[in-house]
């Protein structure tokens, strides 16, 4: 295969927003697909100077680049932007203590 994608690239991986963004935060890395579709999912928060999500982004405002061997940038395509992709969805823990 002639690229090699690294996540450590990917998290370099300019995430540009053409809207008026003040921080872009990327949270987590999702390389599940990685070997198998040659994906990786971004979960990217996006705010604007005053800290209010800016809402209504579609792929042609993210910019992804990716390295290959030789340590030239290349865009790749986002496929999809899926707004408030985590919200609802919970986090299930038990605590245990045991004090004997």
């Amino acid at each position: 295969m002639k690229r090699i994608i690294l996540v450590s690239m990917v998290l370099l991986a300019a995430v540009s927003i053409q809207a008026a963004a003040d921080s872009v935060r990327i949270g987590q890395v999702d390389t599940s697909s990685l070997l198998t579709r040659q994906t990786v999912g971004l979960y990217a928060g996006v705010t604007d100077s005053s800290g209010r999500t800016v809402e209504r982004l579609g792929t042609e405002d993210f910019a992804v680049f990716e390295a290959d061997e030789d340590g030239v940038f290349e865009r790749i395509p986002v496929l999809s932007v899926t707004p408030n992709a985590t919200q609802g969805t919970g986090v299930s823990f038990l605590l245990m203590v045991d004090n004997s």
